[in-house]
């Protein structure tokens, strides 16, 4: 089966998501399984040329614009009748959205509409090297097991997990962008959408710094030295399912296959084993600093750095020595 693969990109502010970047790393994978034409589908009311031709550099054949208002109002049940006009006219075999806010709220929505099925979150994907249908995989059991999922009906469709794949540059020749303006609107039964920006400085998805501790720092008031050292660093604070089902932090820090899977430039990880759901959740960060008193601990083994010694010791003088050099 020759696959054609549709990516519902995201633009925030006039800028493409990296979302859409790490979909399209995840759609190169598949190029010699059987994916041989990629596009991405964009709808705003502020349209950047130069923003949306960056996925071209990224794989995709070809980028499909819609300008319209309707589009930065998180109205799902009026931009979807755009979107499955896209379809219909593309027809796609395989669509691919990111597991964010909006992905989560859209996909569902279209999935409904498409009479199709929708497997959420997933980390991985493969075809079937009998019948060519797309294989989902995804955690499951509360990340305890990874789930291989293929569903029958077309077109197949999945949400991907934020920080899971890294795009990789690409181009191909006669790659197109095509834009079109078009102000109609569909009618619906909602009277008003508002969207509430969240506060990027508590997602660590997004962090570029991101402090995480667990089973090692013992109670909720170590744990909250965290807080301390990454308002030093300038970074977010995460934490292990033990950390969260302690208590001692909430579930939007957890980091881990039934958390949110991360990938900053530096995680430092306090009082952290390792185990399999934990290191799958942060294995794509750039640099991994960890802290254990346990030589054998699992997270030595992914870490650039490590320190075997106590952390209940070492993190209060991370933190002394940072405020006396931001104090000289």
């Amino acid at each position: 089966m020759n696959h054609h693969l549709l990516i519902i990109g995201e633009i925030h502010r006039g800028k493409v998501e990296p979302t859409t970047f790490e979909i399209l790393g995840a759609a190169q994978q598949l190029r010699n399984k059987g994916v041989e034409k990629v596009g991405v589908f964009f709808g705003s009311g502020k349209i950047n040329i130069e923003e949306l031709q960056k996925p071209l550099q990224f794989g995709a054949n070809y980028v499909y614009g819609i300008k319209n208002p309707i589009f930065d109002e998180l109205a799902f049940h009026q931009s979807t009748q755009f979107i499955i006009n896209v379809i219909q006219k593309f027809k796609p075999t395989i669509i691919l959205a990111a597991a964010t806010t909006r992905g989560t709220t859209l996909m569902p929505y279209l999935a409904a509409k498409l009479h199709t099925g929708l497997t959420a979150d997933c980390t991985g994907f493969d075809i079937d090297s009998e019948d060519g249908s797309l294989l989902q995989i995804r955690p499951a059991i509360g990340g305890n097991i990874m789930a291989t999922i293929k569903t029958r009906t077309f077109p197949q469709m999945a949400t991907v997990r934020p920080n899971t794949f890294k795009p990789i540059q690409s181009e191909y020749p006669d790659s197109t962008l095509v834009i079109e303006e078009d102000s109609t609107t569909y009618s619906s039964g909602f009277i008003k959408n508002e969207f509430i920006e969240e506060d990027h400085n508590l997602d660590i998805a997004k962090a570029k710094i991101l402090c995480s501790g667990g089973r090692g720092l013992k109670n909720a008031t170590n744990f909250s030295h965290l807080e301390e050292l990454a308002q030093c660093l300038k970074g977010c604070v995460g934490g292990s399912r033990v950390a969260v089902e302690q208590g001692w932090t909430s579930f939007p820090h957890q980091v881990g296959l039934s958390g949110k899977t991360v990938s900053p430039e530096f995680y430092l990880a306090f009082g952290i084993s390792g185990a399999i759901q934990h290191l799958a959740g942060m294995q794509t960060s750039r640099y991994i600093i960890a802290i254990n008193r346990d030589p054998e601990a699992q997270i030595f083994h992914l870490a650039d750095f490590g320190i075997v010694g106590d952390v209940l010791e070492i993190l209060p003088q991370v933190i002394r020595i940072l405020k006396q050099r931001k104090n000289k």
